[in-house]
C-alpha cells in the first residue's frame, strides 16, 4: 500500500516553476482516454478546497513561522489548481479532515488525501504528459506533506503516521468496497451518537447525518444510475431511492428532538435494513456488471468527492452543503455513466 509519509517528494522552496512548464496544451485533453478528463476534474476541484482550507489554517496558526509555513502550502496548492484547471479546452483553464480533529491533525490528513490521489492517478494514467503532470504534482505534495507532518511534531508531538488509519478510503478495491467501507463508519457513529449525552450528542449527530449526506449522494449521483442501466425491469435503484428517501425524512425528525433515543433506533434498524439489501443485491450486480478496472475509477472519482466535501466543509452537521460539494466534483463521472 502507498505510504506517501515514506518519500520526500519535491521540496515546498523548489516548487516554483517557470512559464513554459506550466504552458500546457489544452486540447490534449479531447484525444486523451475517457477518464482524463475527469481525473483532472476531480484533482482541480480537490486543489481549489486545499488551497481554501490553508488560507482558513493560516489565520488560526499560533505563531509566525507556522502562519508562513501554512501559507506557503496554500500558495502551492493555488499554483497547481491553476496549473490543472489551464488544461480545460473551453477555459484555458475522500482520511477526512474530521470536525473533531486539531488544525494540524487537520492539515496532514488532508496532504495524505492529495498524496494518495496524485499517486493513484499516476498508476491510472496513460497518457504521456498527463504522466509528467501528475508525477511532479505527487513530488510537489509529498513534500507539502512532510511540512504539515513537521508542523504536527512542533504543536502536539505526534507521529504523522498515526493519522495514516484516519484517511478516506483511498486505496480500497473498487466502489462497492469503499461503500462497504462508508457503511461501517456509519453504524459505528449511530452507536457514538446513541451512547453520547447533552452537547456532545448533538455534535455526533451532526457527524451521522454529514456522514449519510456524502455516502448517499455518492450513490445517488453514479450508483444508483448504473444499477438502473444495468437490471432496469426489476427497479432496483428505485426502490432503493425511495427507501433512502425515508431515511432522511425519519433522521431530520429524529434531529428536532434527540431525546428521542427510541427514534434514532428505529432509523438505525431501517438504514441497517437499507445496506444489507445494497450489500446483497446492488454490489453484487456492479461487480457482475461493470469490469474491475472501472470501478476502481469510481472508487477514486467517489474519494475525490468526499475529501472535497471534507476540505471545504464549514460547518457541521452541513448535508445540504455536503451533497452539493459532492455532486460538483461527480458531476464529470456522472455525464460520463451509461444511460
Amino acid at each position: 500500500m502507498f505510504n506517501p509519509l515514506e518519500h520526500p517528494g519535491l521540496p515546498v522552496g523548489r516548487q516554483g516553476r517557470h512559464w513554459h512548464e506550466l504552458d500546457v496544451e489544452a486540447t490534449q485533453l479531447r484525444s486523451a482516454e475517457p477518464g482524463a478528463s475527469g481525473r483532472v476534474d476531480e484533482m482541480e476541484a480537490l486543489q481549489a478546497a486545499a488551497a481554501l482550507f490553508n488560507r482558513r489554517a493560516a489565520l488560526r496558526c499560533p505563531d509566525l513561522e507556522s502562519q508562513r509555513a501554512v501559507q506557503r502550502l496554500g500558495l502551492a496548492a493555488t499554483a497547481r489548481h491553476d496549473t490543472l484547471a489551464a488544461l480545460h479546452p473551453f477555459a484555458g483553464a475522500a482520511l477526512s479532515p474530521g470536525g473533531d480533529q486539531s488544525l494540524w491533525a487537520q492539515l496532514v490528513v488532508q496532504e495524505c488525501a492529495a498524496c494518495a490521489m496524485y499517486h493513484t492517478f499516476l498508476e491510472q494514467e496513460t497518457d504521456r504528459r498527463l504522466r509528467q503532470l501528475w508525477e511532479l504534482h505527487l513530488q510537489m505534495e509529498l513534500a507539502a506533506l512532510h511540512t504539515a507532518g513537521d508542523l504536527l511534531r512542533l504543536h502536539e508531538d505526534r507521529d504523522p503516521q498515526e493519522l495514516m488509519a484516519a484517511m478516506p478510503a483511498a486505496g480500497v478495491a473498487d466502489l462497492p468496497a469503499m461503500l462497504t467501507e462508508h457503511q461501517s463508519r456509519i453504524d459505528e457513529q449511530f452507536d457514538r451518537t446513541a451512547a453520547a449525552a447533552g452537547e456532545d450528542r448533538y455534535t455526533a449527530f451532526g457527524e451521522l447525518a454529514w456522514m449519510i449526506a456524502v455516502h448517499e449522494t455518492i450513490e445517488e449521483e453514479i450508483v444508483h444510475p448504473l444499477t438502473r442501466h444495468l437490471d432496469p425491469p426489476d427497479h432496483l435503484a428505485d426502490h432503493l431511492l425511495d427507501e433512502e428517501r425515508r431515511i432522511s425524512e425519519a433522521l431530520a425528525d429524529v434531529s428536532i428532538s434527540l431525546g428521542d433515543v427510541d427514534g434514532l433506533a428505529a432509523v438505525h434498524a431501517m438504514l441497517l435494513a437499507h445496506t444489507r439489501r445494497e450489500s446483497t443485491e446492488e454490489f453484487p450486480l456492479l461487480r457482475a456488471g461493470i469490469p474491475a478496472a472501472e470501478l476502481a475509477d469510481l472508487a477514486t472519482a467517489a474519494w475525490a468527492a468526499e475529501s472535497q466535501a471534507c476540505a471545504g466543509a464549514t460547518a457541521r452537521p452541513g448535508m445540504p452543503q455536503a451533497s452539493d460539494l459532492v455532486r460538483d466534483v461527480l458531476r464529470p463521472t456522472a455525464q460520463q455513466l451509461p444511460v
